[in-house]
């Protein structure tokens, strides 16, 4: 029988013994390269919850499972013939000889509760059983084969009686909850213990990697090797950050001023997450960190990107399905010292859902960077306040930076989270470029007390770069397609992914073309994540720290090459789109008073940095503006922190999935007329064929072509889409391949040239009279 206890169905028939000394190998890679982030007690409970964690799986039903989906002509007497299961985890806990354990290893009677509640949760799940059913199962399914596993097994202090009633005193969630410090040993002890199962599954040899590269030189280094050759030195707030490294920090800087390179050398040799609000910024830092070949690159190589879309990040760099799911792996399980990601990965665990310690339990050794936090919902930014107090608490470092940052998010940490400044963090005069009304500046700005003025955009467009940002996909097409001139392209985030991308290479290709001429229209998706740079700016008005945020893609490079008497930053206030769901209303209001407050009475004015942020706390800065006490923006997030503060003691009573970070729900479509076009030509079919037949791999690699085709379309933003989009999966159609990707059909049209790579993308359908007011508008024009 050598060999018979396999720990998982996958083809290589790794045994129960072999994942455990895996395992333990991880084990004491970790234990090597981080050894203080535990007691030496601690870590000898963690190596004991490895040791045990799967001898659950000796049972009858789980070996009969995996050998009937390996093929294996083997059956053992299976006392409910496959049909019930307990799962592993709980007879795991019934099978541990504790009282060898508590003499052997001198544990205390929390120490015992520490390792057996970290087994017994460590793969949780909702099943329902009772007392006979788990004595039978011990009794019949588990006790024949003991004798046999603990020859092959050799490792472990297993019972030779299995007693469910004995080991169920061992188990108390309650007992742990209410002990606020057992229950944080808790955490990071399941986290790891998770984090080390999952790694071993995956294959990989490494748990944390090196922070230094093939130059054996870490992150840190090679910033200051970049910015101190040839007799530069740092600027002062790189300086900051790089001697205030052990602190958290709360960073107000202008934007161009060497920010991220400021936030890597705070992170320094240690573990790091970077994040921010958009998967394009994500790749362009990513590529700007890794690469070697453009002029701000760092060349380092040990650094991970991490997001819904990664996968397809890593597959553009080395062109081999294999390894970008092997590498997405290593990021999903946080083996880089340095992690580019986004904040829904890391701030989730807040929800205490099933399986989240994994995520505490390495940012309590981790240093997190929070870029543009004041782009966030309420509920997200409520998330991120939440969980930076959590990671401070387990002993993580947290650095927040960004141009516009609310008031109000210090005095919710300081009176709701009780973060005071200058105990729990530091917060520094803003970092401000330095500029006055004398000096040339980048920014003159007139506000217009009326519409988009498409005859001054068309005008500007002949001779310089315009960009247009309006707040709703529907308004961007409707500006695109008033718009009378040849060079014009629009961008925003209805078109496919295949042809996004098309488009974000374009603008970026016009950002940096000299002699480029033209206008863009685009939405908010470009207001901090392309690096692009354009003459004039075209916008509605919106609230500050998005106006901001939108300013700062023009003359991002560069000095003001315009007249002082010429502005170039223009803001419409009339027919706004998008207020009330795209942009907060309240937020907005203030935003508008405050800046008609400072242009006063010609409405224009050359904007400072230092002008910059007095606006902002004139919105934000409730001892300037106490209204926003009153608002609907700060009561959502004191109403999610509340919500957030009552789960805390309740732990495991959501799913991972079911857990609300994002607040916008969204559905991932085809339009119709791209999947009637991939249907007449064969592709499907094919696909479909393919697919049936494939491996995990080629599966994935079938997937990831479906989803060039799709686009993620919000409930929350896009109301107008959801009554044309087809609630019947595709696999009702036989689309199994479409069906297993979540795909829906939107039976709306969808406009892009890919020989021109331009288009309105998908468009929503409208009434007749709507119709029938565009076309006397048109006739009017």
């Amino acid at each position: 029988m050598g060999n018979l206890f396999l720990a998982k169905s996958d083809f290589n028939h790794v045994t129960i013994y072999q994942h455990t000394v895996e395992m333990l190998k991880l084990f004491e890679e970790l234990k090597s390269a981080f050894p203080d982030i535990l007691t030496q007690k601690e870590w000898e409970v963690l190596r004991l919850a490895i040791i045990h964690h799967d001898i659950g799986k000796i049972n009858a039903t789980f070996q009969n499972k995996i050998y009937v989906r390996l093929k294996e002509n083997i059956s053992l007497p299976d006392t409910f013939d496959g049909v019930f299961e307990i799962p592993h985890g709980y007879l795991s806990t019934c099978m541990i000889d504790y009282e060898r354990i508590q003499k052997e290893y001198g544990f205390l009677p929390e120490e015992i509760l520490l390792l057996a509640m970290s087994i017994y949760y460590h793969h949780y799940r909702k099943v329902n059983y009772d007392d006979n059913q788990l004595k039978k199962t011990l009794e019949e399914n588990v006790r024949p084969y003991i004798s046999e596993f603990k020859r092959e097994f050799r490792i472990g202090l297993i019972s030779d009686e299995p007693d469910f009633e004995h080991a169920n005193t061992k188990v108390n969630l309650e007992y742990l909850v209410k002990n606020k410090n057992l229950y944080n040993t808790y955490v990071k002890i399941k986290g790891l213990l998770n984090r080390i199962d999952y790694s071993a599954s995956a294959g990989i040899t490494e748990i944390e990697k090196s922070p230094f590269d093939s130059y054996n030189e870490s992150v840190d280094q090679k910033v200051l090797k970049k910015y101190t050759a040839n007799g530069n030195s740092l600027a002062d707030v790189q300086w900051y950050l790089y001697k205030n490294r052990d602190k958290n920090i709360i960073l107000i800087a202008s934007t161009g001023i060497g920010k991220t390179e400021g936030a890597l050398l705070w992170i320094g040799p240690q573990k790091g997450f970077y994040t921010l609000p958009l998967r394009v910024t994500i790749n362009a830092i990513y590529k700007r960190i890794k690469g070697s070949s453009e002029k701000n690159s760092l060349n380092y190589s040990p650094v991970a990107i991490l997001h819904s879309d990664s996968f397809n990040e890593y597959l553009k760099e080395n062109d081999s399905y294999e390894s970008s799911i092997y590498m997405e792996s290593e990021a999903r399980l946080f083996t880089a010292p340095l992690t580019i990601t986004t904040v829904d990965q890391l701030f989730r665990f807040v929800f205490r859902y099933h399986g989240y310690e994994m995520i505490p339990a390495t940012l309590m050794y981790s240093k997190v960077v929070i870029d543009e936090i004041q782009m966030y919902s309420p509920t997200i930014i409520a998330c991120i306040l939440y969980g930076l107090r959590e990671i401070s608490r387990l002993g993580g470092k947290f650095l927040i930076m960004t141009a516009t940052m609310p008031k109000i998010f210090i005095k919710i940490l300081e009176e709701k989270l009780n973060m005071k400044v200058s105990e729990a963090f530091e917060l520094p005069q803003p970092f401000l470029r330095e500029s006055n009304r004398s000096d040339k500046s980048k920014h003159f700005v007139k506000l217009h007390e009326h519409e988009l003025d498409i005859e001054q955009i068309e005008k500007d467009s002949l001779n310089h770069k315009i960009l247009v940002i309006v707040n709703t996909v529907t308004k961007a097409q409707e500006i695109y397609q008033r718009l009378n001139v040849e060079n014009k392209w629009l961008l925003h985030s209805l078109f496919t992914r295949e042809h996004r991308s098309v488009l974000e290479n374009k603008i970026l290709n016009f950002s940096k073309d000299e002699n480029a001429k033209g206008v863009w229209v685009t939405t908010q998706i470009v207001e901090a994540s392309l690096d692009i740079d354009f003459d004039i700016l075209h916008t509605e008005m919106c609230t500050v720290d998005s106006l901001f945020q939108r300013m700062g893609r023009i003359l991002r490079g560069r000095d003001r090459f315009l007249s002082e008497h010429t502005p170039n930053i223009h803001i419409y206030t009339e027919n706004v789109s998008g207020l009330g769901h795209v942009i907060n209303k309240e937020i907005y209001e203030f935003s508008l008073k405050a800046l008609r407050k400072f242009l006063g009475p010609s409405g224009q004015q050359i904007l400072t940095e230092e002008d910059k942020q007095n606006i902002i706390q004139n919105v934000y800065d409730p001892d300037l503006n106490p209204q926003i006490l009153e608002s609907k923006y700060y009561r959502e997030i004191l109403d999610y922190i509340g919500y957030l503060q009552s789960i805390q003691n309740r732990p495991y009573q959501l799913e991972k999935y079911e857990t609300k970070f994002r607040d916008i729900i969204s559905d991932l479509i085809i339009p119709k007329s791209i999947y009637i076009e991939l249907d007449n030509t064969g592709i499907l079919q094919q696909m479909e064929e393919q697919f049936q037949r494939a491996d995990s791999i080629k599966k994935r690699q079938i997937l990831d072509e479906i989803l060039k085709h799709t686009i993620q379309v919000s409930h929350f933003y896009d109301r107008e889409l959801l009554s044309n989009i087809n609630n019947v999966l595709l696999k009702e159609a036989g689309k199994r391949a479409f069906a297993d990707a979540g795909i829906k059909i939107c039976d709306c049209p969808y406009d892009f040239n890919e020989k021109e790579e331009k288009g309105l993308g998908l468009l929503r359908k409208i009434s007749r009279e709507e119709k029938n007011k565009m076309q006397t508008m048109n006739s009017i024009l």
